[in-house]
């Protein structure tokens, strides 16, 4: 039993190093492309989950414009107690997401595999494009 388990644990370090090696790999794609992209544009990156062979590790969004948030904000409703009902926000997000989204570039092969493989990554680019839109509070003396 004790050979079958070493056995099985070097399958998985195999397996874990390959699939480490093929993410930096992609990794590496996938910043030289975001670099190309984001010369003169703010953009934030967004990390998938795990490594899916065969799609982007980062996805990259712009900040939303002036008109894009508000209609975010209108189709963020809010429920019966005044709360942002969390369907509407992940929907809105998801919409606003695939606005924003510009690696990989929309509804190419890359991009279909990303949301095949990461079905909520537009909802994470949606809200890393309300953040990029939006501003912090500073507190005096910090920076």
């Amino acid at each position: 039993m004790v050979d079958r388990l070493k056995a099985i644990e070097e399958k998985r370090a195999r397996l874990q190093a390959e699939t480490a090696a093929a993410a930096d790999e992609q990794l590496a794609a996938d910043l030289e492309a975001i670099y190309e992209i984001e010369q003169g544009m703010r953009i934030g990156l967004v990390k998938m989950a795990y490594v899916a062979p065969g799609t982007p590790v980062r996805a990259a969004a712009r900040a939303a414009k002036e008109a894009e948030v508000k209609r975010f904000r209108a189709t963020a409703r809010s429920n019966k107690r005044g709360e942002v009902d969390a369907t509407s926000a992940n929907d809105a997000a998801a919409v606003l997401g695939a606005t924003c989204q510009v690696y990989p570039e929309r509804d190419s092969e890359a991009d279909k595999a990303m949301r095949e493989a990461h079905p909520d990554c537009r909802v994470a680019l949606g809200l890393l494009a309300i953040k990029l839109a939006g501003a912090e509070e500073v507190d005096e003396g910090k920076d």
